[in-house]
């Protein structure tokens, strides 16, 4: 079924139905993710719900070096280059890596590689603004979330 096929045919569903659908497609995903693998069921949904899907084509740019981050991106399906500053590859994302976590806790982040689609990809977005509006009702979590990010990116 092409996106378009999609689009048109999730039209006509219900609300319900449309969560259910994006919970079996994407909720492995969120689980999958260490900062999340302890969040109550209730709020993984929320997360699941507010994800954007966004398609790439073979050599699109979906995220650059130097720029700040929108959020959370997760590989659905497809291939990602990572490239260094120097425009240098060094290494590849596959299906259900993600990158951008930082973005979602702080305002200073800064990308420090490139992605680039190596075939169809399909990439979904959790987005810092709605993560952060979101988690206005679960402070302890953010916390804890943004303490975990902290000490993995001093250990780097």
């Amino acid at each position: 079924m092409t996106l378009m096929e999609e689009k048109k045919l999730s039209r006509h569903l219900p609300e319900v139905l449309k969560h259910e659908i994006l919970w079996h497609s994407y909720s492995r995903l969120i689980n999958r993710i260490p900062y999340f693998t302890d969040w109550p069921i209730e709020l993984i949904e929320k997360l699941v719900i507010m994800e954007k899907q966004l398609i790439y084509l073979e050599h699109d740019l979906i995220a650059d070096v130097g720029l700040p981050g929108e959020g959370l991106m997760i590989v659905y399906s497809g291939v990602l280059a990572v490239y260094t500053s120097q425009k240098v590859e060094v290494g590849h994302l596959i299906d259900g890596d993600y990158f951008g976590e930082l973005s979602l806790v702080t305002d200073q982040e800064v990308r420090t590689s490139s992605f680039v689609a190596v075939s169809k990809c399909k990439v979904l977005l959790l987005e810092k603004i709605r993560f952060r509006q979101l988690m206005r009702s679960y402070p302890d979590l953010f916390y804890a979330m943004r303490d975990k990010i902290f000490e993995e990116y001093r250990e780097v």
